[in-house]
C-alpha cells in the first residue's frame, strides 16, 4: 500500500468537489446531495458529531433514510466504487489479469487483521468459507461439531448439511446474553467426540463478543480445530488473528469493512493445512501438473483456493476499502461507534416496554444493539419503523429472539439515534 497522509486524504475527498475524485460518469446518480466546500479538521482530529457528520459524505447513502444495518449490508464508500471502476476497465483495456498484485492485496489485508499473507486466500463471501472447512475436512459418523444457537444460516447451515448427509452430530451452546459465562458455556460441551468448534466472534443476533482467544487456547490444549466466523468482528472491532492464535478464521468484505459485495477471505494456520482435502482443483491451485503423465501436485499454501480467473476489480475495491479505514483512523472508527451505541442503550433504557438484549458489560459489547417491545410483533414493528418513519434496521429470528437490531457505524449520528429514539416512543404509547 502506498504512503499515505490524512490530511492530503481529506482534502481530496471532500476539498473543491466530488469530480477531482470520483471519476465515474454516473457518479451523480449516487449522491442526492453536492459536498460542502468548507474544510473539516483532520481525520485524526475528528471530535464532534457535526465533524463526523462530514465523514458520511463519502458514501453514497440515501439522506431520506436512517441506516441501521451496516450488519447486514455496509455501505462502500466513493472510493471503493471508484477503484473497482477504474480496476474494471483496466482489466478490459489490458485483458489480463492481475495476479501479480495478489501478494501486495494479501499483505494489507494481514496488515489489517494481524495475519501472514501466505496464510489468507480471498473468497466470495463468509459462507463460503465456512463451506470450504466443512468439505475439505475429514468427518464421520457419530462425530461432534460444537456451535451456538446464535448463528447466523450461512454459519449455521453447512454443520446442519453435514449432520443430515453424515450423521455428524451438531451441539448447540445456548449463550449467556450478558456474555460472562460463555467461556464456561461452550467449554462444558466440548468431549472426546469433537472434532471442531465453529463460533462467531461477534453475533449476528446481538452484537456480544465471544471470548474466542479463552477458547482457542482450550481447544489446542485438547487438540481440537477452531473455526472463527468473523463476519461481524472485521471492521467492527480490532482483530489480531495471531495473537486469537486460531486454526479458521472467515470473514466477509461487505459489512464493516465496507467493501464491495462478494468479498471476503479465510485464514488458514499452517498446522492444519495438512488436514485439508483440496475440494476443487484448476489452475492456480496446483503446484506442478501435466496432463499427459496424469500428474497433479496441489499447491501447499491454501492460495489454491483461488483457482481459475477470479473477479480482482473486486479484490482490488476490498483493498481499497482496507485503505479507507486507515485514512479515517481505524481506532477512531471503534471508538465512535461504540460511544454511540452505549448513548442509545441509556436511551432506550427510558423506553419502559424494551428489553434489551445485547451485553451491557463493554467488554462483551460493540456497536451493535439488539431490543424487542412489549406489546407489539418484531416484524411489524420493524415494518412501521422502515416505513413510516423511515429507519431501516435489521429484523432478528435467529434463535427465536424476536427482536430487532441497530447497526451503528461511521455514518450514523446522535440526530438519527435521538430520531429513532423519539418514534419508538411514540410507537410505545400506542401500544
Amino acid at each position: 500500500m502506498s504512503p499515505f497522509n490524512r490530511k492530503d486524504f481529506i482534502k481530496t475527498i471532500l476539498g473543491g468537489g466530488l469530480a477531482s475524485f470520483l471519476n465515474i460518469p454516473f457518479a451523480n446518480k449516487l449522491l442526492d446531495s453536492s459536498f460542502s466546500e468548507s474544510q473539516p479538521k483532520s481525520l485524526s482530529e475528528l471530535e464532534t458529531d457535526e465533524e463526523w457528520e462530514r465523514i458520511r459524505e463519502l458514501f453514497p447513502l440515501q439522506k431520506s433514510i436512517s441506516y441501521f444495518n451496516t450488519a447486514g449490508l455496509g455501505s462502500s464508500p466513493i472510493s471503493v466504487l471508484n477503484s473497482l471502476h477504474q480496476h474494471l476497465i483496466n482489466s478490459e483495456i489490458k485483458s489480463s489479469e492481475d495476479r501479480n498484485d495478489l501478494l501486495k492485496l494479501k499483505k494489507n489485508l494481514g496488515d489489517f487483521i494481524g495475519a501472514e499473507p501466505q496464510d489468507l486466500a480471498f473468497t466470495r463471501n463468509t459462507t463460503e468459507g465456512i463451506n470450504i472447512v466443512a468439505r475439505e475436512l475429514s468427518f464421520k459418523k457419530g462425530d461432534e461439531i460444537v456451535s451456538t444457537s446464535h448463528e447466523h444460516v450461512g454459519g449455521a447451515s453447512p454443520w446442519i448439511m453435514l449432520e443430515k448427509e453424515m450423521g455428524i452430530k451438531v451441539k448447540l451452546v445456548e449463550l449467556d446474553l450478558t456474555g460472562q459465562e460463555n467461556y464456561e458455556l461452550i467449554r462444558s460441551q466440548i468431549n472426546s467426540k469433537t472434532k471442531l468448534v465453529c463460533i462467531s466472534h461477534v453475533c449476528c443476533t446481538t452484537g456480544m463478543i465471544l471470548p474466542v482467544k479463552q477458547i482457542s487456547e482450550y481447544c489446542k490444549s485438547q487438540n481440537i480445530p477452531l473455526c472463527v466466523d468473523g463476519a461481524q468482528a472485521s471492521g467492527l472491532i480490532p482483530i489480531n488473528i495471531k495473537e486469537l492464535d486460531v486454526d479458521f478464521y472467515v470473514s466477509c468484505g461487505h459489512k464493516w469493512l465496507f467493501g464491495p459485495k462478494g468479498t471476503g477471505f479465510i485464514f488458514v494456520n499452517k498446522r492444519v493445512l495438512p488436514l485439508l482435502k483440496p475440494l476443487f482443483a484448476g489452475a492456480y491451485s496446483d503446484k506442478s501438473f501435466d496432463l499427459i503423465d496424469h500428474q497433479l501436485e496441489f499447491e501447499d499454501q491454501i492460495s489454491r483456493l483461488e483457482y481459475g480467473t477470479r473477479n480482482w476489480p473486486l479484490i482490488h475495491g476490498l483493498n481499497e476499502a482496507l485503505n479507507f479505514h486507515r485514512n479515517i483512523g481505524f481506532e477512531g472508527e471503534v471508538k465512535r461507534n461504540q460511544e454511540l451505541a452505549e448513548y442509545f442503550k441509556r436511551q432506550l433504557q427510558s423506553i419502559e416496554s424494551i428489553e434489551i438484549l445485547s451485553p451491557s458489560r463493554k467488554e462483551f459489547s460493540s456497536s451493535i444493539v439488539t431490543f424487542r417491545m412489549a406489546g407489539i410483533d418484531y416484524k411489524k414493528l420493524w415494518t412501521i419503523l422502515l416505513e413510516t418513519y423511515k429507519h431501516r434496521l435489521r429484523a432478528i429470528y435467529e434463535n427465536r429472539l424476536n427482536g430487532l437490531r441497530v447497526s451503528i457505524a461511521i455514518y450514523n449520528n446522535k440526530k438519527q439515534i435521538d430520531q429513532l429514539i423519539k418514534d419508538l416512543n411514540e410507537i410505545a404509547k400506542q401500544l
